[in-house]
This record gives C-alpha cells, structure tokens and sequence, in this order.
C-alpha cells in the first residue's frame, strides 16, 4: 500500500507531527504553492506525479471526518508533475467559515479512480474585516499564546516551538469530540461551531500539556558530562500535574453544563443562544 502523501509549503523549515496544516485567512485570494511527499517529514521524497500516472488532484474538506457535504472541493494544478510540485487557490468564496477541517489531497489516475489520498489540517482563520460574528472558533494562535509557545524565544531549552501545528489542530479537535462523546447526548457539536470558547482552551490545552508529558517521560534519560549532571527531559510530573488542573476545570465545567442544558430542554426552553440552529452549516 502507498503511503499518505505529505503536502508541504515550499520554502518551510522545520518537520512536521503528523498531517500537515495548511493556514489560510477567511477573506481575500490565496495562492499555496505545495510539494506532495512520501511521508510526514520534510526530507521525504516527491512524488513524481507524472511517473505514477496521475492525470488529476482534487482538495477536498469537511466539517467532521464523516460529513458528506463538502466544505471545499476544488481542482488542484500540477505546476511541476515530476517534481510533486503543485498550486491551490483559494478565494473568500471557498472558505466563508473559519475552522479547522478535516481535509484531503485526493489524487487520481486516468479512469478516475482514486490512487492515493493525503489527510490534511485545513485552518482557516477568521480575519478582522470578516463579517459573520457567529462562527468564531478556536483558533491556533490563541492555544499557542495560552501555552506561552509561541517561538522558539518562549522556549530556550528547545530553541523551537514544543508544539507543532498538527498537534494543535488535533488537540482543538479532541475536544469537541470529547463533548460530543461525553453522556448525557444534549447536542452534538463540530470545531466549526462548538460556542464555549473559553472552556475549550482549558481542554486543548491539557491535551497538549499530556502529550508532551508522554514525550518527556519515554524519552527521560539522566547523564553526566563535564562533570555536570543533565537531566533536561525530567519535565513529566510537573506537565501532568498542569495537565490534570487544566483538565479538571474542563470536566466540571462540562459536567454542570450539561446539566444546565438538560434542564433547559426537560421544560421546554431552548431558546438559548447554544440551540440557534442558524448558525450550523451541513
């Protein structure tokens, strides 16, 4: 079986953890100029396009991972076949919801079927000018200034930044799915349109905060050199226990809203802003 395929930005430094993530604003015209791999890192081959026999690309997006309607599904131009090198535009038009989207790369041979798809993060961010009010999701920026991780000076240890792109997307993710998973079943939400914002920093944040507890504890290993003890990796304990603070103040919160929501439906008040089902596009 092929591998994914990974789609990398020209000209960016740096590996990726996971699908990538392609960031685009809600308004205005954008040209992403991709490279298309066999493999999650940077270092990673192209694909020869035109040696495997794809004749066509589409990108497609959608709200979950199971939705049938299509957010995006646009021709994708092979700038440079033999090279893997290929061209997206995408105008307001395409992207009237900010959000990140589950999102593929579908390539296709000459009868039409499908050789190999890719997964993708679409993120589209709202922009300043935007002018739907409603739909204003998490967004990376925001659990990456919560975390202080913005650049490599917020970490001089690591000089980089602890969490990737991928892992933020997956994490903003999660926790929708954990709501949605989470009994009692009041209403079942996307990343799209899940409302509580505040609250879902709390969740993505403790996910992150776990997944780099689970890295720091496999790769823990205390040394001497120079006469000097290291142990930069013993960082686990102390993440986990943010971890569980944030995830506790996530829980309860959960916890009483849904019951706060449950007893709003048991008589008869759905009239909350949370129900106005405007504002879900399927």
């Amino acid at each position: 079986m092929l591998p994914d395929v990974c789609v990398t930005e020209q000209n960016r430094n740096g590996n990726y953890s996971g699908p990538p993530v392609l960031s685009v604003p809600t308004d205005g015209k954008v040209d992403l100029h991709l490279i298309l791999r066999d493999g999650y890192c940077l270092d990673d081959n192209a694909i020869d396009l035109a040696a495997e026999g794809v004749v066509s690309i589409k990108f497609i997006a959608q709200e979950t991972a199971d939705a049938v309607q299509k957010y995006i599904n646009k021709d994708v131009e092979m700038a440079d076949p033999a090279n893997g090198v290929c061209r997206l535009t995408l105008t307001a038009s395409d992207v009237p919801f900010a959000g990140i989207w589950y999102s593929s790369f579908v390539l296709y041979d000459a009868d039409g079927n499908v050789m190999r798809p890719s997964r993708v993060w679409l993120a589209v961010q709202k922009t300043a000018a935007h002018r739907n009010m409603e739909n204003t999701p998490l967004s990376m920026c925001e659990v990456r200034m919560f975390l202080r991780d913005k650049c490599s000076g917020d970490n001089f240890l690591l000089d980089d930044v602890e969490f990737t792109d991928p892992e933020i997307a997956a994490a903003i993710n999660w926790a929708v799915d954990e709501w949605n998973e989470t009994p009692p079943d009041i209403h079942r939400f996307t990343q799209a349109t899940f409302p509580f914002r505040r609250h879902w920093l709390e969740a993505a944040g403790a996910r992150l905060l776990k997944m780099a507890a689970y890295n720091y504890e496999r790769n823990n290993l205390r040394y001497n050199t120079g006469g000097t003890s290291v142990d930069d990796k013993d960082k686990a304990g102390a993440y986990l226990k943010l971890a569980k603070d944030m995830e506790e103040k996530w829980t309860s919160w959960m916890a009483g809203k849904k019951i706060e929501l449950n007893a709003q439906l048991a008589y008869g008040s759905v009239g909350s802003w949370e129900f106005n089902y405007g504002r879900y596009f399927h």
